[in-house]
Order: structure tokens, then sequence, then C-alpha cells
């Protein structure tokens, strides 16, 4: 889901509003969450001298967001081809990561990729983040 833009009548004069549905802030602030908790649990070689939050550098960032199959759908269907679309999912986690105060901004990333697919046993249901951060 991505910000909305409204443009009310008041008086009968029409300003803009935009503002972000509550399902996306939900979903942006589970992601933080998470992110955080996989951050503190992950090992770190070296000295915490050299592991900083925000990263502030050259961001990759690699997103695969595994989708439920529902069992009314066909063994045929394997492409996952209907919304939500990938940017907008890649949007609400870039936002996620940076309200956690993961990355500084999303525009340090420099390189993104963003796959759609349906779960597997290896590929749980949620969304798999592989960052690597330069300075």
């Amino acid at each position: 889901h991505r910000s909305r833009v409204v443009v009310p009548k008041a008086g009968g004069k029409p300003w803009v509003q935009t503002y972000t549905p509550e399902a996306t802030t939900r979903w942006e602030e589970e992601v933080a969450q998470v992110a955080m908790e996989q951050i503190r649990a992950a090992p770190v070689s070296g000295t915490s001298d050299e592991f900083f939050l925000p990263f502030k550098g050259r961001l990759l960032i690699s997103l695969r967001f595994n989708f439920h199959k529902p069992k009314s759908y066909s063994s045929s269907v394997v492409n996952h081809v209907v919304k939500p679309d990938v940017d907008n999912l890649a949007k609400a986690v870039l936002d996620g990561l940076q309200k956690a105060r993961i990355i500084e901004d999303d525009n340090h990333v420099t390189d993104l990729s963003i796959s759609k697919r349906y779960e597997s046993d290896s590929h749980p249901e949620g969304v798999e983040i592989d960052l690597t951060a330069f300075e």
C-alpha cells in the first residue's frame, strides 16, 4: 500500500491531503520490529566500534516476498502475478528499515532487487531481506 491522496472540498475550495493507510503503517512498524530483532540476534565479527546503526553508506538490498498460495489455485499457477505490486512492497520495507533506524535513508540504496513468489518449504510466508552496507 502506498500513500494516498485525497482532494476534499472544504467550503468549495479543493485542497490536497496525503496520508498513509493504517494497514501500511502497521506493516512498516512490524517490519521495523522484526528487522531490529534480527539485527540484535545477528553475529557480528570485529569490535563494537566497527558496527554502527543506522547504516549511512551505500546499500545493496535484495527483497524476496513470499506469499501464501490459495488452495483454490491450480497447480499450474506458479507465478504471483496479482497485487500487491513489488514497488509498493519494497517501499513499505524500506520505510520500515528507516523507521527502525537500521538504514539512515532509503536514498542510500544504490542497488535493489525485488521478487515475489509463492511460499515454499525453504521460503516461508513473509519477506526475506538481504542487506549489504558499505561505508
